[in-house]
């Protein structure tokens, strides 16, 4: 415990000095918010490895004194509250690290979300990628992030996707992919099992399930309705994107062009092998069996048990769940371009 606690305070210092050489930040308040259980954070050797190299190349001039708060979680769901806390409680303009994987930054925007609209305006997110999964993060590895928070000049926004079951009061949020079917089923899995397994868990459990999943779960017919047109089948897969041009599984190209809804129909295991290969490269949506088409808002109706994973995060889905209601917002949280 204490050589991560050492680590961690490592990365906090890192960040500080990265926010110290810029002079952008100087009318800011800035939080990090740290999940100690992302992919990255609960290895300590992996972290340790991540700060020597940053520590080695990034070279910064400090300007101001500026102080970060650091913020360690303490259960999974934690970072929802400290984000909805600091989001709620700012009168000036605030920055929040959100420093994990895709789930905790999943976390963070619902806990910015949560807050009064006018609170929302004077906050800005920076997605640090400390994960298993980097997908969302706002630049592609650590180095590079504290490179961004010493360099950058301007703010940006972002689109969002908000979901809502048959059961459900409120909308969840989130800021890369909702996906139903085999790669949710993927993500439960990988999950439960990458505190044990080292490497590209993801991927291994990604082969097993693409020879397994239709015996363990059996497709029946699920809808999706758009805009302007429905469409019924046994879809193995279902992924809707905040926008197009989206991965996940780090770095899996499941939604390549500007599209951001893909399905794929149930098919033969020869298929399924060759489609695994094609959706790894960005090369599927052309298949026979691939359906792709752009919407803001759909509706996702099924008549039994579905897991669902939203970015990253999974669980099951019930037929009293259903339809799923998922929108597209357009710049809704600011973050650091």
């Amino acid at each position: 415990m204490g050589n991560r606690e050492t680590q961690i305070n490592r990365l906090v210092r890192l960040l500080q000095t990265a926010l110290r050489a810029s002079d952008f930040f100087l009318d800011y308040k800035v939080y990090s918010i740290i999940n100690p259980a992302s992919g990255t954070i609960a290895r300590a050797g992996r972290l340790k490895r991540v700060l020597d190299n940053a520590e080695k190349s990034f070279i910064a001039v400090e300007k101001s004194k500026l102080k970060l708060a650091a913020h360690v979680s303490s259960d999974i769901t934690e970072p929802v509250k400290l984000a909805r806390m600091i989001s709620q409680r700012s009168e000036e303009n605030v920055l929040i690290l959100s420093c994990g994987g895709d789930g905790t930054h999943n976390m963070v925007v619902n806990g910015i979300m949560q807050a009064e609209e006018k609170k929302r305006q004077n906050v800005v997110l920076m997605r640090v990628p400390l994960g298993s999964g980097n997908d969302a993060a706002d630049a592609p590895d650590f180095l590079s992030a504290l490179n961004k928070l010493a360099t950058s000049n301007s703010i940006g926004k972002i689109p969002l996707y908000a979901m809502k079951g048959a059961k459900d009061r409120t909308f969840r949020y989130g800021c890369n992919i909702i996906s139903f079917g085999i790669d949710a089923y993927i993500s439960l899995v990988t999950n439960r099992v990458k505190p044990y397994l080292p490497g590209d868990t993801y991927k291994l459990i990604a082969d097993m399930s693409t020879l397994f999943y239709h015996k363990i779960h059996p497709q029946a017919e699920l809808g999706i309705n758009l805009e302007k047109q429905i469409t019924r089948d046994e879809y193995l897969l279902v992924a809707i994107g905040a926008s197009g041009s989206r991965t996940y599984g780090n770095g899996k190209r499941i939604l390549p062009d500007t599209n951001n809804i893909c399905a794929v129909k149930n098919c033969s295991l020869a298929d399924r092998l060759k489609l695994k290969k094609k959706i790894y490269a960005g090369e599927h949506i052309k298949e026979t069996g691939v359906y792709s088409a752009s919407a803001r808002h759909i509706t996702i109706d099924y008549d039994r048990l579905l897991p669902v994973q939203e970015d990253g995060e999974a669980w099951w889905l019930s037929k009293d769940d259903f339809p799923v209601e998922i929108k597209i917002i357009s710049d809704v949280i600011s973050v650091l371009a």
